[in-house]
């Protein structure tokens, strides 16, 4: 979004025009959204005070789900939210050792925010949000395109980026290797390749991999390269953890184990379930 001055702007000003960018003006990760038609020629200007009433409200948000999480884990409640018993342990290791198991990124749906209209938190994607492309390589080419380029109330990349390279300190490996997956659906590959181009900015030495690909054994979780297999460090996954424990029981026993045995790291880890 970007953020405009209050002082002397119209309501009407706030919606800026921008024209329609060609395929080959844009990077490949955003081709399929062109080709579906996804995205809009206007941007929304945001004031100051909205942009701090935003950054308020999903501060305090977080902070309350943070709480929340923490009292559920320390009652054990955990299976009054229909999480099976035997996936709480991995749950209770990861919270303990969030340096190990960092919160990666998720999304808040606001409702309100403008006008002076109170902000209320709708829903918390905390496990397998999207809109990365959108967030990470849209706004910032159509914000490229103002005359003035504003501010933006955007700071993804950087967060992600500090946030994988402080884990990657605690990996302790030149070049850690990342594995993103998913169930193969075009959306979900290009919002996972999002995160696995920053992860090779920071270090990493990535790869992408269909689920049904992935190698998950009780020596760790592997992909093959050629004729060989890798070990993979961190496991970045736009799969749901619900899907996971409720559909898949035994590959979430296999995930537990080596999660608690420190053999991989799962992002977002196994808390946001």
């Amino acid at each position: 979004m970007a953020v405009e001055n209050r002082l002397g702007r119209l309501e009407d000003s706030r919606f800026k025009e921008i024209k329609r960018l060609k395929k080959k003006h844009t990077p490949h990760r955003l081709h399929w959204f062109l080709e579906e038609d996804y995205f809009s020629e206007e941007l929304l200007g945001i004031y100051r005070s909205e942009v701090e009433q935003f950054r308020r409200v999903s501060d305090e948000a977080f902070y309350l789900f943070q709480r929340a999480t923490d009292k559920i884990i320390s009652e054990n409640k955990l299976s009054e939210l229909g999480i099976p018993q035997s996936f709480h342990q991995c749950i209770f290791h990861s919270w303990k050792n969030k340096n190990k198991h960092p919160f990666l990124y998720g999304r808040f749906d606001i409702n309100g925010g403008l006008k002076s209209d109170r902000s209320r938190i709708i829903e918390f994607n905390a496990d397998t949000c999207s809109t990365l492309p959108e967030t990470l390589l849209w706004q910032p080419l159509q914000l490229q395109q103002l005359k003035r380029i504003p501010q933006s109330f955007n700071s993804l990349k950087d967060d992600i980026t500090a946030t994988l390279s402080t884990l990657k300190s605690y990996i302790g490996k030149d070049k850690p290797v990342f594995l993103g997956t998913s169930f193969g659906y075009i959306e979900d590959v290009e919002n996972v390749n999002c995160i696995i181009d920053i992860a090779y900015q920071s270090g990493y030495k990535p790869f992408y991999t269909n689920l049904e690909n992935v190698i998950f054994s009780d020596e760790g979780v592997f992909h093959q390269v050629g004729n060989e297999y890798e070990d993979v460090d961190v496991l970045f996954k736009m799969i749901p953890w619900d899907w996971i424990f409720n559909d898949e029981p035994e590959l979430a026993k296999t995930l537990s184990d080596l999660i608690i045995n420190e053999k991989v790291v799962v992002l977002n880890p196994p808390y946001t379930a």
